[in-house]
């Protein structure tokens, strides 16, 4: 925990590797005195106090003082009065003594940091190459694995929870099919529509597209899955372009979010027909789209 307070600290310290490696502190000052134009006294070193200029080391000391106050909650230097404590720091005279939990690398480090001459302490690049960053920055990366993976698992879990959940209310409403005699051209063009859908917005509102999509199919398979050809009204959903979206969808999709539903509704087009409507579906070109789903998990 430590480790990783001081890391992000020296990270957004150091930029100084891109080029503005500073708090804003150490930029040049308009003002004659520092001490006016950039802040608190008690968090500026002693060449702030003592020679009025601040430089990139200077930096790295209000690093140090600012991760110790976080660690034990209380200023290294502080005194009774704000004079004292400038005092303490010109001297680098540590009021508050690290606790006993900072020990080693991470002890020496903090107190190079706070090294009274600017130039003995550390550079922010030696800070980040020393082998306590490097094993905190190693955390951090097995960290980010780890909860990528986690997210990965928890998607997966959901995509299996919505396949199971649309499969269950497609076979529980079987029996309750729409005639597909009634279904209107404006209705395939509105699922047409619906299917061609731009995916875009927040996680819900993408989610809710899709299950529109899902809610299309399965109103698709329902209606022309009676065992009866229905050419005629294959042909009109043909010509809507209801077709022409499903493979779309297929060559477009990511293969763990195809459901049975989409494939199903696709199916229920060649399944029992008249080859005038296999004619029509070919002309389609459908072939690479549904390759593409022989490597669907």
């Amino acid at each position: 925990m430590l480790y990783a307070i001081l890391s992000d600290a020296v990270i957004t310290c150091t930029s100084s590797l891109t080029g503005n490696p500073d708090f804003g502190l150490a930029s040049t000052m308009i003002s004659k005195s520092y001490l006016k134009s950039a802040g608190t006294a008690v968090y500026a070193p002693s060449e702030a106090h003592m020679q009025n200029k601040m430089t990139f080391a200077s930096d790295i000391w209000v690093l140090a003082v600012i991760v110790i106050e976080m660690l034990t909650g209380v200023h290294p230097y502080a005194g009774r009065t704000v004079n004292d404590t400038i005092e303490n720091i010109k001297k680098g005279k540590m009021v508050v003594p690290l606790p006993d939990y900072i020990q080693g690398e991470l002890k020496e480090m903090l107190m190079n940091m706070l090294n009274v001459d600017a130039d003995k302490r550390p550079t922010a690049k030696e800070l980040l190459d020393t082998e306590l960053m490097q094993f905190q920055d190693q955390i951090d990366k097995e960290k980010s694995r780890a909860d990528q993976l986690e997210f990965e698992k928890r998607k997966q879990s959901e995509i299996v929870k919505l396949k199971d959940d649309e499969m269950w209310y497609l076979w529980s409403n079987l029996d309750k099919r729409q005639d597909c005699t009634q279904i209107t051209s404006q209705q395939w063009i509105e699922m047409e529509n619906e299917l061609n859908k731009e995916e875009r917005g927040t996680d819900s509102q993408i989610n809710e597209i899709r299950k529109k999509k899902i809610d299309v199919c399965q109103g698709i398979i329902i209606a022309l899955s009676d065992g009866q050809e229905h050419n005629e009204i294959k042909k009109q959903a043909i010509e809507s372009g209801v077709v022409d979206a499903l493979l779309h969808l297929f060559n477009t999709y990511p293969l763990e979010s195809i459901t049975q539903s989409h494939v199903m509704a696709f199916f229920v087009f060649t399944y029992n027909t008249s080859k005038e409507i296999d004619l029509l579906i070919a002309e389609k070109k459908p072939y690479p789209s549904l390759i593409r789903l022989l490597d669907h998990q």
